[in-house]
C-alpha cells in the first residue's frame, strides 16, 4: 500500500479568476529522485506558471472538494478504495486527487501565518504533510556566550508512522537537518537513490532557464493584456 513509484508533492497556488477575484488551484508536481536543488526550483516554477494560467484544468480542486463533501465522501472514497484494490481505479482519478501524492507542502508564510500541525487524510496516499511558517526573531546565545539575533523559519511536519520503521524517520529527520546546514550539498545528484521493491522511475529533464524565461514573459503579456482589459471595461 505504501509502495512509491513515483516522487510528487501537491500544493496550492492562487490565480486571478475570471471576474478578478482570487481563486486557489492545487497543483500537484512530479520530481526525479536524481534532481539536483536547481532542477526542483525549475519543476517547481513550472508548475506553479502552469497553475496560475486562467484555462487551466481545475480538475484536482473538483475532486478535492467532492471528496471533502461530508455526503458524498464516504461512498466516492469507499468506490475509489475498492477499484484501487483491484487495480481498476481510473488513471485520471488519481493524477486530478491531490491526496495520492508523496508530500503536502502548504506555504503558511506567503500570508504572514505560522507554522502549522495539519492533520494526514485518510483517503489517498499523502504520508507527509509540511507547512512553512513565517520567520520568527529570538536573541540567542552564540559559542562565546554573547547575545546574538537570529532568526528562524518554523516547520511543521505531521507524518503517518505507518509508511516506515522508526529508525527510518529517524535517519530522515537527521539527513534533513544536515541539508539544512548545508545547502550547498543540494546542488548535486546523490550518490545514491533507494527505490521502493526495485520500483525504478523517473522524470524528463527539468525545463532550462530559456524555457522558464519564456514561459515567465508570456505569463506577464497574458497578466498585462488582462488589466488592460478590466481598466478599459
Amino acid at each position: 500500500m505504501y509502495v512509491r513509484n513515483e516522487l510528487s508533492v501537491s500544493f496550492v497556488v492562487l490565480r486571478e479568476g475570471p471576474d478578478g477575484n482570487v481563486q486557489e488551484n492545487v497543483v500537484q508536481c512530479r520530481f526525479d529522485p536524481n534532481d539536483t536543488i536547481f532542477d526542483v526550483a525549475a519543476r517547481t516554477s513550472q508548475a506553479i506558471m502552469e497553475g496560475r494560467k486562467p484555462d487551466v484544468d481545475n480538475s484536482t480542486v473538483k475532486i478535492a472538494k467532492l471528496l471533502l463533501n461530508p455526503y458524498l465522501a464516504t461512498v466516492i472514497a469507499g468506490a475509489v478504495r475498492l477499484m484501487d484494490r483491484y487495480g481498476i481505479m481510473p488513471r485520471v482519478i488519481q493524477e486530478a486527487s491531490p491526496f495520492h501524492t508523496s508530500l503536502f507542502l502548504t506555504n503558511m508564510m506567503s500570508i504572514g501565518m505560522p507554522a502549522v500541525n495539519h492533520h494526514i487524510y485518510n483517503f489517498g496516499t499523502c504520508s507527509l504533510f509540511v507547512s512553512i511558517g513565517s520567520v520568527e526573531r529570538s536573541v540567542v546565545l552564540n559559542d562565546k556566550g554573547e547575545p546574538q539575533r537570529k532568526r528562524y523559519m518554523p516547520i511543521g511536519i505531521t507524518a503517518d508512522e505507518r509508511v516506515c520503521a522508526g529508525n527510518l524517520y529517524a535517519k530522515m529527520v537527521s539527513l534533513f537537518n544536515v541539508y539544512l546546514n548545508d545547502p550547498a550539498l543540494l546542488e548535486e545528484k546523490p550518490e545514491k537513490v533507494r527505490f521502493d521493491q526495485g520500483l525504478v522511475y523517473g522524470m524528463p529533464p527539468a525545463p532550462r532557464k530559456r524555457e522558464l524565461r519564456k514561459m515567465r514573459r508570456m505569463e506577464r503579456k497574458r497578466r498585462k493584456s488582462g488589466y488592460t482589459e478590466q481598466k478599459s471595461a
